[in-house]
């Protein structure tokens, strides 16, 4: 029993994986094709997408996942590149939205 349940949760994470990094790919093609976001932005997005998507391409093709090392070098990035988009986007001034007033009864 507990030999299914521990496959089927790590089936789920896998495809939880799978997708958000081809969703980081979709973010990161976005972003360089328009602007507004920094391209260093854009290409973190790539390269943790390429990594998500790696990884779990490595557990199908060869049967073991890519080495630990690159995973806790992709968890401490990730968690300064959080810090960096938060020191970027803090700094910038809020730009006001045009009041909607209700017209007149009169």
């Amino acid at each position: 029993m507990y030999l299914r349940l521990a496959e089927m949760v790590g089936s789920h994470y896998a495809a939880g994986q799978l997708l958000y990094g081809a969703g980081y790919l979709f973010v990161a093609g976005i972003a360089f094709s328009r602007g507004g976001l920094p391209r260093w932005i854009a290409a973190w997005f790539a390269l943790s997408g390429t990594y998500a998507v790696g990884t779990e391409l490595s557990v199908v093709a060869v049967g073991d996942l890519l080495p630990g090392l690159l995973f806790m070098v992709f968890q401490i990035g990730d968690a300064l590149v959080a810090l960096a988009v938060f020191a970027t986007f803090w700094r910038r001034s809020i730009v006001p939205s045009p009041r909607i007033g209700l017209a007149s009864a009169a």
